[in-house]
């Protein structure tokens, strides 16, 4: 692709000149205006700074992610509350806003960038043996970089929370508040009757946007069909848990809607609640009864400040920074804390129970007679769109939107143990198809053998999502300093039942080429080179194990390393209101308390979370808030 050489030889009477300066200029605005600082909270640690200003406050939010940001927003409604938002990173930046470049912020600031510990069951095929895992460090927390999928997870999920010995978690509690979240925006033919439509999140309905990414759904979709899944408008209660359809996202006017920007930017705009960005939690300091006191924390890496807390500090850090900090401050087992000269301030099981949905791909090569090269230059195009207002690829998630749910055992439900999700890439689209394995972390080799089948077709990725793990891993400190890591052992297929599992998932997604669809649309399985798995014959069970080993990866939904549960679950961290057990004074608000992961993406349960933590707070406070729902 040529660019202009810094000589232009084109000669202009005058307005020639004085409109292309004019377009430059426009091109140049909208793009700065796309995530400017004044489309966020403004940043309190300046005037912190500025004024040695001593800091007080009546709550304080540790994280302003998907769960904390909806705290945050809804304990400001209350004007005699003081609330404060401490959060580790800054303004999400322009590559945020845009859908389809969901995976673009991975390995670089706006990540925290973790690797999980080698497990030599998975990630084998991924340059450092290890599974890289991306979390959000920006307003938005990891609802800022992440495929934007809106989908709530099934009523035995949440039954299944309560029937653990946590009231008011199972299903029929918790519907009123993902309702009570969303703003949907629908067609005219869809059943929205389960959907909220009053609340701050916006909920947008999965576009094509291009022609290629439409045929490749109605493929998949008539595939299914006729394997006997059905198409389903929305995964919900009324419309069933199996088959496939097409997700609710939360993007909205061409843009990603996290929570930092549905829920805190309008609630920072109330002089109760303030906002300190790039602000690292060291630790937090309990009185001698064991009550909150305050949290020290670090600004812009060089400023050590204290806050103290009136009433509460909620922990929104996410499933790795919340036990962390917990661990940090003296809440952790007993054996992880004295290996650290931390003292104990409570013995919980904080960093155990950590559940993934970990993800095999699988690769198909297609329309390799009618589909037409890509062109680079289509991304000039699809960004002049963006900045000018129309809605074009990158303004939706592509074929991610495509979800399918199926139960390997009994293939139509109730409930699924294998979710789908889809990815097109257009025929020689090397550098998109190099983009997204490098982010992931796959060898050369494997990268080369897709790149070298895409000179001849589309590509579909088809990643196989293991939704309800047996295995358990942990999150645990290896320092008392706050900047140290933690480890983090994923633990993928420590049961063997996780394994069956998946390849179950992979061996029907095969399925597919049987069907009318697959075979009218071209369809081939490619094998991708492992050398470590060709001593095996292609496909079988002893293949696909060796195969599962090298490929597998994550799907970005950790969550459970602050287990809720009552007193005497000894594996719980958090009681049924979030409230950290043996202390006073401090809640955990965020995907770590889930006793079990949802059986569907996690955004839209943590979400939830936040709602219904926000309200058992007020409640706490003010004994004239009855029970909403």
């Amino acid at each position: 692709m040529e660019l202009l050489s810094s000589q232009c030889a084109a000669q202009s009477a005058g307005p020639g000149n004085q409109f292309i300066t004019l377009l430059i200029q426009t091109l140049i605005s909208s793009y700065c205006n796309v995530s400017s600082p004044e489309n966020w909270p403004q940043d309190y640690g300046s005037q912190v700074l500025e004024n040695n200003i001593d800091l007080d406050f009546d709550f304080v939010v540790v994280g302003a992610g998907s769960a904390g940001s909806v705290v945050a927003s809804r304990l400001s409604e209350n004007p005699n509350n003081r609330v404060l938002v401490l959060e580790a990173g800054g303004d999400p930046p322009f590559e945020s806003e845009i859908p389809y470049w969901f995976f673009l912020l991975q390995h670089s600031g706006y990540d925290w960038q973790y690797y999980t510990e080698p497990n030599e069951k998975s990630c084998q095929g991924q340059k450092t043996k290890t599974c890289y895992w991306p979390r959000g460090k920006l307003l938005g927390g990891s609802g800022a970089i992440n495929a934007m999928i809106s989908i709530r997870g099934n009523r035995k999920d949440f039954d299944k929370w309560e029937e653990a010995g946590n009231p008011t978690w199972g299903f029929d509690d918790l519907l009123p508040y993902f309702m009570k979240t969303e703003k949907t925006y629908a067609d005219a033919f869809l059943d929205v009757t389960e959907r909220g439509t009053d609340g701050p999140q916006p909920v947008s309905k999965f576009s094509a946007a291009t022609p290629n990414i439409e045929i490749a759904a109605d493929m998949v979709i008539e595939a299914a069909q006729e394997l006997g899944l059905k198409y389903i408008n929305d995964y919900s209660e009324n419309n069933g848990y199996i088959g496939f359809f097409k997700a609710f996202t939360t993007y909205y006017q061409r843009r990603r809607f996290s929570t930092a920007k549905s829920f805190l930017l309008p609630a920072s705009k109330q002089p109760n609640l303030k906002v300190i960005k790039h602000a690292h939690v060291e630790k937090i300091n309990f009185d001698e009864n064991k009550k909150v006191k305050s949290i020290d924390f670090v600004y812009k890496s060089a400023h050590k400040m204290t806050v103290n807390i009136n009433k509460e500090a909620v922990l929104s850090a996410g499933t790795i920074g919340t036990p962390q900090i917990l661990q940090l401050s003296g809440i952790g087992l007993e054996k992880d804390l004295k290996k650290v000269s931390i003292p104990v301030v409570q013995n919980l099981n904080v960093g155990r129970n950590l559940q993934d949905h970990v993800i095999v791909p699988v690769h198909f090569k297609i329309h390799k007679s009618t589909a037409l090269p890509f062109d680079q230059r289509i991304i000039l195009d699809e960004l002049y769109g963006v900045l000018t207002g129309k809605s074009t690829l990158l303004s939706q998630v592509g074929l991610a939107g495509l979800c399918g749910f199926i139960n390997t055992k009994s293939q139509n439900g109730p409930y699924p143990d294998i979710e789908y999700h889809y990815f097109l890439f257009a025929k020689q689209d090397e550098l998109g198809i190099r983009t997204l394995f490098n982010i992931i972390g796959y060898k050369d080799e494997i990268i080369n053998s897709v790149v070298e089948e895409n000179k001849e077709g589309e590509i579909l990725i088809v990643w196989a999502v293991l939704l309800n793990p047996e295995s358990r891993g942990k999150v645990v400190i290896t320092s008392p300093e706050y900047t140290d890591k933690p480890k983090i052992y994923a633990n993928y297929f420590d049961k063997n039942s996780d394994l069956e599992t998946i390849i179950n998932g992979i061996k029907f997604q095969t399925k597919f080429l049987n069907t009318k669809s697959f075979k009218n649309n071209e369809a081939e399985l490619i094998k991708i080179n492992l050398p470590e798995c060709d001593k095996y014959d292609f496909q079988s069970d002893k293949y696909w194990k060796c195969y599962v080993k090298q490929m597998s990866s994550t799907v970005y939904h950790p969550v459970g390393t602050a287990k809720m549960g009552p007193k005497e679950d000894k594996k719980a961290v958090v009681d049924p209101e979030l409230k950290v057990h043996g202390v006073d004074g401090l809640r955990v608000c965020d995907a770590s308390i889930m006793p079990f992961v949802v059986s569907a993406n996690t955004n839209a349960a943590t979400i939830m979370i936040g709602e219904k933590c926000s309200d058992f707070i007020k409640k706490t406070y003010d004994s004239s808030i009855k029970d909403e729902f």
